[in-house]
């Protein structure tokens, strides 16, 4: 099993809970990351502007200004990787 902090340096996916730990953070941490991948917005439809937000916003929270992405729109886990490449992923997915 991978521990939280050998996801990170793999670039594996990680657990919310686990990053907001990494971060410092707390509940309204926990509330502003999923509200920036929600389900709602167009995160996972390719927009390149939200994607450039969250990953803004998650550079600004993590330590070493990595910036982080939603594996899916359900939010559980999150994995390292840039806005274009996220957006790239998105769109060329089958």
């Amino acid at each position: 099993m991978t521990s939280p902090l050998q996801g990170i340096e793999k670039e594996l996916p990680v657990h919310i809970d686990h990053l907001i730990d990494r971060w410092g953070g707390d509940k309204a941490s926990k509330a502003r990351l999923c509200q920036l991948g929600g389900r709602k917005g167009h995160l996972f439809k390719g927009s390149i502007t939200h994607a450039q937000t969250v990953e803004a916003v998650t550079k600004d929270l993590d330590p070493e200004g990595l910036p982080w992405f939603p594996t899916s729109q359900d939010r559980d886990f999150w994995v390292q990787m840039d806005s274009s490449t996220f957006v790239k992923t998105i769109l060329t997915k089958p």
